[in-house]
């Protein structure tokens, strides 16, 4: 008989529909035939969720739906509860999400990892929405119906936060903590030095070495260094993906070109000398950033490479 972890992998296959050989077949029928009373618990536990979208993961509801019935008695199993969370967890791992769950009394936590290359949709126990992008993290923490809801990021992620004016949102991203109570924004911290907030609805309290501002819809913050500098979002329906701008360019300078570039995305993108007077003749959607420098690298017979999250540079050998 394989180990646990194996059996778990195994059973967040069949779960998940995915397809496995005949021999790991064989063995999880084994273990069924072995443990039939327990399979059939967590059929029905996991029968609402046994349909996994490949860009949203409902966190809240998974969690909701596992809930009442481990409420039904008074003492909980935690053994099973474990068990339950670690094949709902594997199955996420299937998607590149994972996930862990916490819950005592009142008290509730997830916390949730996308390890996968695209972006993910994950709902939290107060049914606020985020947007988690590749390799980044957030840990949810906080009472169902009191206090602060508290949440700490490692990455980036877009948040639309479900308004409770008795309930601030807190939101911890190294040194940076932004607090609102209803508004949809996007935070950029990969790096524990330099952090960008960016807010697309209602009003966002950032504070950073003691020091705090407020922003509107349309505004952005940048802190690094000890400095928190405010400024406008140029073309907030392009950064925010609500609509796709394009530049038609006719002979255009590419330093004019890397100007626009820059005020768009909020990056720094570096040119060299050998690469100043060209001019470009192109049509260029603005979408993500990298095809399009894939774009201008080849119009110029030159390379581009990303020296760190918010700065770039198209160079010649």
């Amino acid at each position: 008989m394989k180990s646990i972890e194996n059996i778990d992998q195994l059973l967040a296959r069949d779960f998940a529909k995915e397809p496995m050989t005949a021999i790991q077949q064989a063995e999880l029928q084994v273990w069924i035939e072995h443990n039939k009373e327990e399979y059939e618990h967590l059929q029905i536990l996991l029968s609402d969720k046994r349909k996994v979208e490949e860009e949203t993961f409902d966190s809240a509801k998974a969690w909701l739906t596992v809930e009442p019935k481990l409420e039904i008695k008074k003492k909980v199993n935690t053994t099973y509860l474990y068990k339950v969370a670690t094949f709902a967890a594997s199955i996420a791992v299937l998607i590149g999400l994972v996930i862990f769950f916490t819950q005592r009394d009142d008290w509730q936590g997830v916390t949730l990892a996308n390890n996968s290359v695209v972006s993910r949709i994950v709902t939290l126990p107060d049914s606020s929405m985020v947007t988690l992008y590749p390799n980044s993290e957030i840990v949810y923490k906080g009472y169902k119906s009191r206090g602060k809801r508290l949440l700490t990021l490692s990455g980036k992620a877009f948040f639309d936060i479900r308004r409770n004016v008795k309930r601030p949102f807190v939101i911890q991203a190294y040194n940076v903590q932004v607090e609102v109570l209803g508004t949809s924004f996007l935070i950029d911290a990969k790096a524990e030095n330099r952090a960008n907030v960016f807010v697309k609805s209602g009003t966002v309290k950032v504070t950073a070495d003691e020091k705090k501002i407020i922003l509107q819809a349309n505004q952005q913050a940048t802190v690094a260094d000890g400095k928190i500098i405010k400024g406008e979002i140029r073309d907030e329906g392009v950064f925010f993906g609500n609509e796709v701008r394009t530049l038609n360019l006719v002979n255009t300078p590419i330093v004019e070109v890397i100007s626009e570039l820059e005020q768009v995305y909020n990056v720094k993108i570096e040119l060299d000398q050998t690469i100043k007077n060209n001019r470009i003749t192109t049509r260029l959607k603005l979408n993500e950033l990298d095809p399009i420098l894939v774009e201008l690298s080849y119009i110029c017979k030159c390379k581009y490479k990303k020296i760190a999250e918010d700065h770039y540079k198209l160079y010649h050998d």
